[in-house]
Protein backbone atom coordinates (compact mmCIF):
# COMPACT_ATOMS: atom_id res chain seq x y z
CA UNK A 1 0.00 0.00 0.00
CA UNK A 2 1.70 3.66 -0.77
CA UNK A 3 1.98 6.80 0.97
CA UNK A 4 -1.37 8.40 -0.77
CA UNK A 5 -3.52 4.93 -0.28
CA UNK A 6 -2.56 4.86 3.60
CA UNK A 7 -3.16 8.55 3.91
CA UNK A 8 -6.91 7.94 2.45
CA UNK A 9 -7.09 5.12 4.67
CA UNK A 10 -6.10 6.88 7.59
CA UNK A 11 -8.51 9.95 6.86
CA UNK A 12 -11.62 7.69 6.02
CA UNK A 13 -10.79 5.76 9.48
CA UNK A 14 -10.22 8.85 11.78
CA UNK A 15 -12.31 11.58 9.94
CA UNK A 16 -12.21 14.07 13.68
CA UNK A 17 -8.18 13.57 14.01
CA UNK A 18 -7.88 14.42 10.32
CA UNK A 19 -10.58 17.54 10.27
CA UNK A 20 -8.02 18.58 13.34
CA UNK A 21 -5.20 18.56 11.24
CA UNK A 22 -6.85 20.93 8.48
CA UNK A 23 -8.16 22.89 11.46
CA UNK A 24 -4.59 23.55 12.77
CA UNK A 25 -3.34 23.75 9.32
CA UNK A 26 -5.27 26.38 8.87
CA UNK A 27 -5.67 28.00 12.06
CA UNK A 28 -2.39 30.34 11.24
CA UNK A 29 -3.65 31.08 7.13
CA UNK A 30 -7.45 31.44 7.07
CA UNK A 31 -9.80 32.38 10.04
CA UNK A 32 -12.98 31.31 7.68
CA UNK A 33 -11.59 27.94 6.43
CA UNK A 34 -10.69 26.57 9.84
CA UNK A 35 -14.35 28.62 10.96
CA UNK A 36 -15.90 25.89 8.09
CA UNK A 37 -13.48 23.16 9.10
CA UNK A 38 -15.03 23.81 13.25
CA UNK A 39 -18.42 23.49 11.73
CA UNK A 40 -17.76 20.55 10.10
CA UNK A 41 -16.02 19.03 13.55
CA UNK A 42 -19.28 19.58 15.49
CA UNK A 43 -21.13 18.10 12.48
CA UNK A 44 -19.50 15.51 12.77
CA UNK A 45 -19.80 15.09 16.69
CA UNK A 46 -23.71 15.07 16.02
CA UNK A 47 -23.27 12.42 13.62
CA UNK A 48 -21.59 10.65 16.12
CA UNK A 49 -24.66 11.80 19.04
CA UNK A 50 -24.25 8.71 21.51
CA UNK A 51 -20.04 9.13 21.19
CA UNK A 52 -19.26 12.53 21.39
CA UNK A 53 -22.28 13.25 24.71
CA UNK A 54 -19.92 9.85 26.07
CA UNK A 55 -16.59 11.88 25.27
CA UNK A 56 -18.32 15.05 26.87
CA UNK A 57 -19.10 13.19 30.51
CA UNK A 58 -15.95 12.30 30.47
CA UNK A 59 -14.70 16.06 29.43
CA UNK A 60 -16.91 17.37 32.39
CA UNK A 61 -14.77 15.22 34.92
CA UNK A 62 -11.23 16.83 34.18
CA UNK A 63 -10.41 19.58 35.91
CA UNK A 64 -8.78 21.27 33.41
CA UNK A 65 -11.60 21.78 31.54
CA UNK A 66 -12.75 24.40 34.09
CA UNK A 67 -9.85 26.94 32.86
CA UNK A 68 -10.86 26.89 29.55
CA UNK A 69 -14.34 27.49 29.89
CA UNK A 70 -13.30 30.25 32.77
CA UNK A 71 -11.66 31.91 30.10
CA UNK A 72 -14.74 32.32 27.54
CA UNK A 73 -17.08 33.10 30.12
CA UNK A 74 -14.21 35.91 31.27
CA UNK A 75 -14.94 37.34 27.97
CA UNK A 76 -18.57 37.25 28.11
CA UNK A 77 -18.95 39.06 31.42
CA UNK A 78 -16.05 41.90 30.08
CA UNK A 79 -19.34 42.53 27.37
CA UNK A 80 -21.32 44.50 30.02
CA UNK A 81 -18.21 47.00 29.71
CA UNK A 82 -17.97 47.28 26.19
CA UNK A 83 -19.30 49.82 23.97
CA UNK A 84 -18.11 48.44 20.54
CA UNK A 85 -20.49 45.52 20.24
CA UNK A 86 -19.56 45.03 16.97
CA UNK A 87 -15.87 44.09 17.93
CA UNK A 88 -16.99 41.97 21.04
CA UNK A 89 -19.17 39.96 19.27
CA UNK A 90 -16.20 38.86 16.90
CA UNK A 91 -13.86 38.45 19.70
CA UNK A 92 -16.36 36.03 21.04
CA UNK A 93 -16.20 34.40 17.76
CA UNK A 94 -12.49 34.47 17.75
CA UNK A 95 -12.66 32.72 21.63
CA UNK A 96 -15.46 30.38 20.81
CA UNK A 97 -13.17 27.47 19.93
CA UNK A 98 -11.91 28.05 24.10
CA UNK A 99 -15.46 26.81 24.98
CA UNK A 100 -15.85 24.03 22.19
CA UNK A 101 -12.97 21.69 22.03
CA UNK A 102 -12.00 20.81 25.70
CA UNK A 103 -15.53 19.43 25.78
CA UNK A 104 -14.81 17.50 22.16
CA UNK A 105 -11.33 16.84 22.89
CA UNK A 106 -10.04 16.22 26.80
CA UNK A 107 -12.35 13.41 27.47
CA UNK A 108 -11.45 11.97 24.09
CA UNK A 109 -8.32 8.60 23.73
CA UNK A 110 -5.94 10.35 21.05
CA UNK A 111 -2.73 8.82 20.55
CA UNK A 112 0.64 10.94 20.99
CA UNK A 113 1.32 10.24 17.38
CA UNK A 114 -1.79 11.49 16.16
CA UNK A 115 -1.18 14.81 18.17
CA UNK A 116 1.85 15.45 16.87
CA UNK A 117 0.45 14.96 13.70
CA UNK A 118 -1.96 17.55 14.26
CA UNK A 119 0.59 20.00 15.97
CA UNK A 120 2.73 19.38 12.71
CA UNK A 121 0.20 20.69 11.03
CA UNK A 122 -0.04 23.63 12.69
CA UNK A 123 3.62 24.37 12.37
CA UNK A 124 3.26 23.55 8.16
CA UNK A 125 0.30 25.94 8.57
CA UNK A 126 2.84 29.04 10.15
CA UNK A 127 5.63 28.30 7.49
CA UNK A 128 3.12 28.90 4.77
CA UNK A 129 2.07 32.05 6.55
CA UNK A 130 5.41 33.19 7.30
CA UNK A 131 6.61 32.99 3.73
CA UNK A 132 3.29 34.99 2.96
CA UNK A 133 4.15 37.42 4.82
CA UNK A 134 7.90 38.35 4.05
CA UNK A 135 6.41 37.79 0.21
CA UNK A 136 4.10 40.57 1.32
CA UNK A 137 6.60 42.65 2.99
CA UNK A 138 9.07 42.53 0.57
CA UNK A 139 6.78 43.72 -2.25
CA UNK A 140 5.68 46.86 0.17
CA UNK A 141 9.34 47.24 0.27
CA UNK A 142 9.79 47.27 -3.20
CA UNK A 143 7.13 49.30 -4.42
CA UNK A 144 8.17 52.13 -1.48
CA UNK A 145 11.81 52.16 -1.13
CA UNK A 146 10.63 52.48 2.63
CA UNK A 147 12.35 49.77 5.11
CA UNK A 148 10.18 50.00 7.98
CA UNK A 149 7.29 48.78 5.42
CA UNK A 150 8.66 45.08 6.39
CA UNK A 151 7.87 45.58 10.21
CA UNK A 152 4.80 45.08 11.78
CA UNK A 153 2.03 46.07 9.56
CA UNK A 154 4.24 45.33 5.98
CA UNK A 155 4.07 41.85 7.56
CA UNK A 156 0.29 40.92 8.09
CA UNK A 157 -0.49 38.38 5.51
CA UNK A 158 -3.88 36.64 7.15
CA UNK A 159 -4.14 37.88 10.37
CA UNK A 160 -2.75 40.92 13.18
CA UNK A 161 0.94 40.61 13.74
CA UNK A 162 0.30 40.01 16.95
CA UNK A 163 -1.77 36.81 16.83
CA UNK A 164 0.46 35.33 14.25
CA UNK A 165 3.09 35.98 16.31
CA UNK A 166 1.93 34.32 19.36
CA UNK A 167 1.31 31.30 16.88
CA UNK A 168 5.15 31.56 15.98
CA UNK A 169 5.86 31.75 19.38
CA UNK A 170 4.13 28.09 20.35
CA UNK A 171 5.42 26.58 17.18
CA UNK A 172 8.97 27.64 18.58
CA UNK A 173 7.87 26.11 21.98
CA UNK A 174 7.04 22.80 20.30
CA UNK A 175 9.69 22.00 18.06
CA UNK A 176 12.24 22.77 20.94
CA UNK A 177 9.83 20.09 22.64
CA UNK A 178 10.48 18.08 19.90
CA UNK A 179 13.90 17.99 19.72
CA UNK A 180 16.05 14.48 19.69
CA UNK A 181 18.19 14.97 22.30
CA UNK A 182 20.04 11.68 21.60
CA UNK A 183 21.16 12.70 18.04
CA UNK A 184 21.72 16.52 18.05
CA UNK A 185 22.50 16.72 14.01
CA UNK A 186 19.74 14.96 12.96
CA UNK A 187 18.15 15.37 9.63
CA UNK A 188 14.68 15.93 12.14
CA UNK A 189 16.83 18.38 14.92
CA UNK A 190 18.67 20.29 11.58
CA UNK A 191 15.37 20.87 9.96
CA UNK A 192 13.84 21.62 13.67
CA UNK A 193 16.64 24.06 13.80
CA UNK A 194 16.14 26.01 10.46
CA UNK A 195 12.49 26.20 11.10
CA UNK A 196 13.04 27.50 14.28
CA UNK A 197 15.65 30.34 13.29
CA UNK A 198 13.39 31.46 10.71
CA UNK A 199 10.23 32.07 12.66
CA UNK A 200 12.22 33.75 15.49
CA UNK A 201 13.43 36.02 12.89
CA UNK A 202 9.36 36.35 11.57
CA UNK A 203 8.71 37.05 15.28
CA UNK A 204 11.34 39.84 15.21
CA UNK A 205 9.87 41.08 11.75
CA UNK A 206 6.62 41.39 13.63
Amino acid sequence: MNKISRLKKYFSNNRFESLLFLYSLFLPLRNDISGLILFLLIFICLLEFKKTMSIIKQSIKNKFLILFVSLFLLHIVGLIHTTNFNYAFKDIDIKLPLLIFPFLIVGRKIEMKTIYFILNGFVIGCLIGSLGAFYNAIQLFLKTDNISEMLYEGMQFMMHSSYFALYLTFSIGYLFLRLDNKNLFSKKNILSFLLIFFFVLVVIFL
